[in-house]
């Protein structure tokens, strides 16, 4: 029961990180497109 919801918390990170680093990602495109 406690392993089952440690992993459901952990859940959520998983996509957490990739979107965060997409948003870097997009915002590093926007600030060249705008610079130019």
């Amino acid at each position: 029961m406690m392993i089952k919801k440690v992993k459901k918390q952990q859940h959520p990170y998983k996509y957490l990180l990739p979107l965060h680093a997409l948003v870097k990602e997009w915002s590093d495109y926007l600030k060249s497109i705008f610079l130019y």
